[in-house]
C-alpha cells in the first residue's frame, strides 16, 4: 500500500530511476539494501594515555551528529534550508572543522527538482559561500541504488 501512495502523491521517478540534482528529476525509485558503519574506539585509554591500535586499519572517523526538523518546510517532507544549515553548523563546530576542509558531502538527494535545489542552495551558502575556495564533491547513492 505505501508504494501506491509514494505513486499517486507524485514521490516515485516515473522514468524508474532517480535523476538526483539533475534538470530531468522527477523523483526517486524504491531501492532495496544495506547501509551499515562500522564502529570501533580510535584509541583506548590506559592509565590515561590514550593509545592507538595500529593493527585496525583506519578508515575515518564521526566527529559530529545531529539530527533535527523545524517542522517550517513548505510541506511536512520538504526540507528547509535554514534549518539543515543550522545541523551543518553545528556540526562542523563540534567537529571543530572549518567549512573549507571538507571534501565531499552525500545529501539526502531525494530526486525531486524542488528539494534536491533546497539541499544545493543551502550546501553552496553554507558550505562553500565565497569564490576561489577548493571545490566541494557532491554526491548521491540514491542515484545509485535507489530510496532504502
Amino acid at each position: 500500500q505505501p508504494f501506491v501512495m509514494q505513486g499517486g502523491a507524485g514521490w516515485l521517478s516515473p522514468q524508474g530511476r532517480c535523476f538526483t540534482f539533475d534538470n530531468s528529476a522527477s523523483g526517486y525509485v524504491k531501492g532495496e539494501g544495506v547501509g551499515a558503519i562500522v564502529n570501533s574506539p580510535y584509541a583506548e585509554t590506559i592509565d590515561g594515555e590514550d593509545i592507538v591500535n595500529k593493527d585496525d586499519p583506519f578508515l575515518g572517523m564521526i566527529s559530529a551528529v545531529r539530527c533535527s526538523h523545524s517542522g517550517k518546510g513548505a510541506t511536512l517532507s520538504a526540507p528547509n534550508g535554514p534549518q539543515e544549515m543550522e545541523v551543518m553548523e553545528y556540526c562542523l563546530r563540534q567537529a571543530g572543522i572549518h567549512q573549507s576542509d571538507m571534501d565531499n558531502i552525500d545529501p539526502h538527494g531525494q530526486g525531486a527538482f524542488m528539494s534536491d535545489a533546497v539541499e544545493m542552495s543551502t550546501l553552496k551558502g553554507g558550505l562553500r559561500n565565497e569564490q576561489g575556495e577548493k571545490p566541494l564533491s557532491v554526491s548521491t547513492v540514491k542515484s545509485q541504488s535507489g530510496f532504502m
